[in-house]
């Protein structure tokens, strides 16, 4: 067998074992049975352990890192929205390599371009783009801009790590939410399946995996929003960095919006429940990052496909409980260094 291919399987095992605990770890909860969770904890340390090891002797070998990274995305890495449908329908395998994917690109990203990297960056053209890429030829040209008066590696450092922020905040508020749905009586028939979601956010996410771990895989009881932290030391304006959020909350809830339509095929009323308790939860995360306008822009773009999911009762009561409940969502986050105008 090829090496690269060696080294992927490797990784997936160790991902798969990983997984198997969580899962062991929801079921507890689910239960009720948090006494054997230290337990198990103390299991899953040990193999994440073994998998440090291994991505710490990759970083001595970048390409072998690309190589493994192209062998497992041939067609290109997957992004927090797709992400998180995977979650929903409980993809276990494309979650595995999703937290392989997730670990290799922190080892890329932390990695300094190589010559003909800063070569092939400087050589594009936006004007030779199609019309079709315009929107990539904009960045682009958004990225030359930066790189006028800094180092490209500097400025794509920066843009990474503001990136990472805006999903840590994304990725924290949806737990929190989640815990809060665990916890509701209502719901007590599709705790398990909630449970199980909770420890693929921990499969996938390294921040939601070692907060969890660090607190006996305990939803953390506040809500600490840091993008505009890292944004503001990088001396990015508050209107850049709530435009990245806005890129990213848009993709999110039109996907979300679409994975209501899965759910009504659903024919398991305990997985249809579920399905459309994540979407719920995903939805009410995501509205508390954006103002009444935007929201109100959002009901109009999508107004053919909400009054058609509203037919749907179940559908229907949930997207009432997204619209309905973002002032009182917008109390839970504690906003660090934000612009009082944020929520309004």
């Amino acid at each position: 067998m090829t090496y690269y291919k060696f080294i992927a399987n490797r990784l997936s095992l160790l991902s798969s074992r990983v997984l198997e605990c969580y899962k062991k770890i929801a079921e507890y909860e689910a239960n009720g049975q948090t006494d054997s969770i230290p337990d198990v904890i103390k299991e899953v340390r040990k193999v994440i352990a073994e998998e440090n090891q291994m991505y710490d002797e990759l970083k001595e070998d970048i390409r072998l890192v690309k190589e493994i990274n192209d062998f497992l995305f041939p067609q290109g890495e997957l992004f927090l929205p797709d992400e998180l449908e995977f979650i929903k329908r409980q993809y276990e395998s494309d979650l595995i390599l999703i937290r392989v994917g997730r670990r290799l690109s922190d080892i890329l990203l932390s990695t300094p371009f190589e010559e003909d990297e800063i070569e092939a960056f400087n050589n594009l053209n936006p004007d030779d783009f199609p019309d079709d890429m315009s929107d990539l030829a904009d960045t682009l040209q958004e990225l030359r801009d930066k790189t006028e008066d800094e180092d490209i590696e500097e400025t794509f450092s920066k843009e990474a790590k503001l990136i990472m922020a805006i999903e840590d905040d994304i990725l924290r508020t949806i737990l929190v939410m989640l815990d809060k749905y665990m916890q509701n009586e209502a719901n007590v028939d599709i705790k398990p399946i909630l449970a199980k979601l909770k420890a693929y956010l921990a499969l996938i996410y390294p921040d939601v995996e070692q907060s969890l771990l660090d607190n006996n895989f305990e939803t953390p009881s506040f809500l600490v929003w840091t993008s505009y932290i890292t944004g503001n030391s990088q001396a990015s304006p508050s209107s850049i960095i709530k435009s990245v959020i806005n890129d990213y909350i848009v993709d999110i809830i039109s996907n979300q919006l679409d994975a209501y339509y899965d759910a009504i095929d659903e024919t398991e009323a305990d997985i249809k429940k579920a399905k459309i308790a994540f979407t719920e939860i995903v939805l009410r995360s995501c509205m508390i990052f954006i103002t009444d306008k935007e929201i109100e822009a959002i009901r109009e773009l999508s107004e053919e496909d909400l009054n058609e999911l509203a037919i749907e009762p179940d559908i229907s009561a949930s997207l009432n409980m997204v619209f309905k409940n973002r002032k009182v969502d917008s109390t839970l986050p504690y906003v660090l260094n934000l612009d009082p105008s944020f929520f309004s």
